[in-house]
């Protein structure tokens, strides 16, 4: 038995291969920070900026407030009328909570909490940042007091981002923005720092305006639309290449690094939560998971519905609560990449258990590039049988009964004394025309979808041709096909 790594990034899924992600994605960002890698360490001097774009609020939610390092009251009300929501359930909280308060993230009224808009917040999450990273070089020529193509021959605006769930369900998006001078034509690696007059001040207020100035219309399915948008809590710090001192404040490249490789091997850390997608609304009321994000999840099935926005991705990521983006996204040209990083690695590793070279059984040096094909002697073995289906000999071939004259229908008044009746009927070419799906072919033959796909996968039914992702059939040769059958 050969055991292969799963590959999965997740730690509670595969701890072993979350590990190796997390390496990775720490390595990845610090190439950006420090260089190495193929990153000259020039990119220390370049401006760069750590961002924290966050959702807004959805309904009043219990949440750990800090001030320093004191930790302060949820939510205190003194007034009591302010104590009440409109539907009379007290949404103050004198308590401070811990970190591991299963109460953090909980609505204090789920009638006023809006599902649906945090759901459609989570669904277009990806689209929102798309929109920021297009207003961020508007909002940074604008600062610069110079026109957006000026900017483009200055400067080039490269990132990396982490998704991270908060306690409540919903994501945000942690992000280390730099910038760098706009390489020469045919220099499309260069890593040469901006003019000086590209300040990480000036970066951290371009990202700030961008993300204010985000906006996404999004259908419910009914006559209400949501506007969704960046939270106003939006954080901005430079950060500095300097170790931490005495008060904590500066970041340091380290630190950054370590806290975005912390959470890319991170989900919603709720027990009772499905890892694989849902397929029919009975899972969701089996569910044994926070009646907060049971209905999270209730409100993503809901919205792909026919009946509602009729989108298939509501209800395919209806367990990771509506969000379906990538955890780890970068530019093109931000640092290395995770192949690279991975080739070495096992370049790494064959230098050191093999240093004389690798050699296959036959004592030839190994080359990656060659395909050695190893045929096996003696008889195929008899493939196991469905027992709903006939047995099948392996491979299949048609039968070689005769093939029955097939005649139009005529009226029996044309049937006499007509000798071209007893030929077969010619089959129209269909070379011209367009190929056929499994539905067309169902409907030609009158028989179900899944009927056809369980002959494919027996062998026993019409040439079949794979294009794409997509199985198509040739007129002409399913005609003959259809000929040779008893």
């Amino acid at each position: 038995m050969l055991h292969v790594a799963c590959g999965n990034r997740r730690e509670a899924v595969c701890p072993a291969c979350s590990v190796v992600y997390k390496r990775d994605a720490r390595q990845l960002v610090r190439a950006d920070l420090s260089g190495g890698k193929g990153i000259p360490e020039s990119v220390i001097a370049h401006p760069c900026v750590f961002a924290t774009l966050t959702a807004p609020s959805f309904g009043p939610v219990h949440a750990r407030r800090l001030r320093g390092k004191a930790v302060l009251p949820c939510r205190p009300r003194r007034d009591a009328t302010a104590r009440r929501c409109p539907h009379g359930r007290d949404i103050s909280c004198p308590a401070r909570h811990a970190e591991c308060d299963s109460r953090l993230g909980r609505p204090l009224c789920s009638d006023c909490y809006d599902y649906t808009a945090a759901v459609l917040f989570n669904a277009h999450a990806g689209d929102l940042w798309r929109r920021f990273t297009t207003y961020l070089p508007r909002q940074l020529a604008r600062l610069a007091g110079i026109t957006g193509k000026e900017l483009h021959a200055a400067v080039r605006i490269r990132y990396v981002k982490v998704a991270e769930y908060q306690a409540r369900g919903v994501v945000h998006f942690h992000a280390i923005i730099r910038l760098d001078r706009t390489p020469d034509a045919g220099l499309a690696d260069a890593y040469d720092p901006p003019d000086p007059f590209f300040t990480p001040a000036l970066l951290c207020d371009a990202i700030g305006q961008a993300a204010a100035a985000v906006r996404l219309t999004a259908d419910t399915g009914t006559r209400r639309r949501v506007v969704l948008r960046f939270g106003g809590q939006t954080d901005a710090r430079s950060v500095r290449r300097e170790p931490f001192t005495g008060s904590g404040q500066p970041l340091g490249g380290q630190a950054v690094a370590n806290y975005i490789a912390k959470y890319v091997t991170k989900t919603l850390d709720v027990p009772g939560l499905p890892s694989t997608r849902i397929r029919s609304k009975l899972e969701i009321t089996a569910l044994r998971c926070p009646a907060h994000h049971q209905q999270m999840i209730a409100t993503a099935w809901q919205l792909g519905a026919r009946d509602a926005t009729a989108e298939p991705r509501f209800r395919q990521w209806a367990h990771m609560l509506g969000y379906g983006g990538h955890f780890l996204t970068k530019s093109r040209r931000y640092s290395t990449t995770f192949g690279q990083l991975r080739r070495a690695r096992i370049d790494h590793r064959r230098r050191e258990r093999h240093p004389d070279g690798e050699h296959d059984p036959w004592g030839r040096p190994l080359d990656d590039t060659v395909v050695l094909i190893l045929k096996k002697h003696g008889p195929t073995p008899e493939p196991a049988t469905h027992p709903k289906l006939p047995a099948l000999k392996w491979p299949w071939r048609p039968p070689t009964t005769p093939v029955p004259t097939i005649r139009p229908c005529l009226p029996p008044e044309s049937i006499t004394g007509s000798s071209h009746l007893e030929e077969p009927l010619p089959v129209k070419s269909t070379v011209d025309n367009h190929l056929w799906s499994v539905e067309d072919l169902s409907s030609y033959l009158g028989i179900p979808v899944p009927t056809l796909y369980r002959w494919r996968r027996y062998g026993c039914g019409p040439p079949c041709h794979r294009v794409g992702r997509h199985l198509r059939y040739i007129p002409d040769e399913v005609h003959v096909w259809l000929r040779e059958q008893p």
